[in-house]
């Protein structure tokens, strides 16, 4: 296992340059990362496809780890599922002549 000493001022940098491509890895998703958490963002017309869209992405993110020798924290993966479900009800218009 390769390691960066514990509170190196290098040790940010690397994990950085070495995460950088983690992005292109995914398709029909949004990866967004903030310092060492690595979220994914996904959405659907219906929540079953969401739902698709992001076992494939945690796939292809599980593909990337593995390759970059990388693991996933079990303890700490998380999913919040929200959806909008709003009707909008619009005045009738009546034109006037």
């Amino acid at each position: 296992m390769y390691r960066v000493p514990h509170g190196s001022v290098l040790g940010p940098l690397l994990f950085l340059l070495y995460i950088n491509d983690i992005e292109n890895c995914v398709r029909n998703a949004t990866v967004k990362l903030f310092v060492d958490d690595t979220n994914l963002f996904v959405h659907g017309k219906s929540l079953s496809e969401a739902f698709d869209k992001a076992n494939d992405a945690v796939n292809l993110l599980q593909d990337w780890f593995v390759v970059n020798k990388l693991s996933l924290n079990e303890i700490q993966k998380n999913h919040v599922t929200l959806y909008l479900d709003v009707i909008i009800l619009l005045p009738v218009l009546a034109l006037s002549n």
